[in-house]
């Protein structure tokens, strides 16, 4: 199967997003960012020459735009008074595509962040947003499938 496997050139688009917040489908979503990183640091003995990697520590961050009636409804009504510091899950779809193929990246706990408000007049009646920053404690799983696997998980002792 080619690395790319599009049917007539189509790719996955914002349109083919389904994103879940909690238990609710929210349409209204101008933009959802995300990333995770394992970073690592050299290892030295006694020379000059590294001879290894830590481990490394996972980070995992992001954000989500909502139009201001879909932030009202998926988010402070949902959850309500003290909506950040309510733990919630986030499931992001992308497709079908021509190709039959769906991507699904999940987040198994997602805590509300930093909250901005976008409320600024247009000649093109530009909609109202809230940008809301994501803390995502646990790995993503990028389709289904975690980028690391962590060994001990049970373990570590705060």
């Amino acid at each position: 199967m080619p690395a790319n496997p599009f049917v007539n050139g189509n790719s996955y688009s914002f349109v083919q997003i389904e994103t879940i917040v909690g238990f609710l489908p929210v349409a209204g979503i101008k933009d959802i960012s995300y990333d995770d990183d394992l970073k690592r640091a050299p290892v030295y003995g006694t020379g000059s020459v590294q001879i290894g990697l830590t481990r490394g520590t996972y980070t995992a961050k992001g954000s989500i735009e909502f139009h201001k009636n879909a932030f009202l409804i998926g988010v402070l009504t949902q959850f309500g008074p003290g909506w950040r510091q309510q733990q919630t899950f986030l499931n992001v779809s992308y497709g079908p595509n021509d190709n039959g193929l769906i991507q699904n990246d999940v987040f198994p706990a997602v805590l509300f962040g930093s909250a901005e408000s976008s409320n600024s007049q247009s000649d093109d009646g530009t909609p109202l947003t809230n940008k809301i920053g994501l803390y995502i404690p646990v790995p993503i799983l990028w389709n289904g499938v975690p980028s690391i696997v962590e060994t001990f998980p049970l373990i570590a002792v705060a």
